[in-house]
């Protein structure tokens, strides 16, 4: 691949923009190329949005983990509660605290997926 600008062979491709780039052309913005003196700012914020996705994804994990942890908690607290009241007076607190741990089963499993995507 040839520079975009120059007869010179590239050493990097911008990162907005896709061109060629040699060394007279290219700017480095973090870890990435960019055409010195046009996509540099465009670049910068690229970068800056991939790093926000990871805190996202880190934070998103962690509610999910949270809601987990309550869930089960309020599951373990409804059935014991229903299956103290028994016969028909503990039929809906411990329908409830069922319901409770297979919400949390299901948000354990998402904070699990999460996690390994780390």
């Amino acid at each position: 691949m040839d520079c975009f600008t120059h007869p010179l062979a590239a050493i990097g491709i911008c990162k907005h923009c896709g061109r060629g780039l040699c060394h007279d052309c290219v700017a480095a913005v973090e870890l990435s190329l960019a055409c010195k003196g046009r996509c540099e700012t465009h670049v910068a914020a690229l970068n800056e949005l991939t790093q926000r996705a990871k805190t996202a994804h880190e934070k998103a994990a962690g509610a999910y983990t949270k809601t987990a942890i309550f869930m089960a908690l309020a599951g373990l607290l409804f059935t014991g509660f229903g299956a103290i009241e028994g016969s028909r007076a503990g039929f809906i607190p411990l329908s409830l605290g069922i319901l409770f741990l297979l919400c949390s089963g299901f948000y354990f499993h998402s904070a699990k997926r999460y996690w390994s995507r780390d």
